[in-house]
């Protein structure tokens, strides 16, 4: 039951302002992930990136910036585009960008928002939370339009009771580990799709001179 503070400074990260341009003689480690880098269930200095940052300074004289850039929900697509059009200000000298299981779905659902240049890059992509929901309950303004409203609502009702099924359709969220099963459904299309940013990351890093890792949850 205890109460955990959360500070957003203004690049929507948990954490201080970082300094920028980045001082002489740091060394800034920006970490990518969902929300078990977030962790928004602990202290700020308990939190990967400082637990990370104060084992480093134990081994080294470098002065080491830890910045905490995950987001709760994202996937590695979110968090190459966050790399790619954000964090080049930053300056970073290493990048570690976290992975794990649910991954997976959660990049699926978010290729639906996504938007692409004519080669087939990312531009650009919301995440499917922000999309704003259809009002409920409100009777249709003409009686014309009941036969509508009805049919939406059991298509709606439908769908609830198809989630709540034991599942191994990538849609369900009871099946976003299925995929690690011993006989898993094929998932090779979307595994692969979820896999790609991460190798984009490693190329936005090299043209920033920094070094890129990832972390694997768990």
């Amino acid at each position: 039951d205890e109460r955990i503070r959360l500070a957003i400074n203004s690049f929507g990260f948990r954490g201080r302002e970082p300094q920028i341009p980045k001082p002489a003689g740091v060394y800034r480690v920006v970490c990518l992930g969902d929300e078990q880098t977030f962790g928004q269930a602990v202290p700020l200095d308990e939190t990967f990136p400082h637990r990370l940052a104060e084992a480093w300074r134990d081994q080294s004289p470098v002065k080491v910036d830890p910045i905490n850039a995950a987001v709760p929900g994202y996937c590695p697509l979110l968090m190459y585009l966050q790399l790619k059009l954000q964090l080049g200000t930053l300056s970073p000298n290493l990048v570690i960008a976290q992975f794990d299981p649910s991954d997976i779905s959660e990049d699926y659902a978010c290729r639906r928002q996504l938007l692409t240049s004519a080669d087939r890059q990312p531009l650009s992509c919301s995440h499917p939370d922000l999309r704003m929901k259809r009002s409920e309950g409100k009777l249709p303004a003409s009686p014309w339009l009941l036969p509508e409203l009805l049919k939406q609502h059991g298509a709606t009702l439908w769908a609830e009771q198809m989630l709540t099924e034991p599942s191994r359709s990538i849609d369900s969220p009871q099946a976003r580990y299925a995929w690690l099963e011993d006989e898993p459904p094929d998932w090779s299309v979307y595994i692969e799709q979820a896999l790609e940013p991460l190798s984009q990351m490693q190329s936005v890093c090299d043209s920033m001179a920094c070094d890129f890792v990832v972390v694997v949850v768990p």
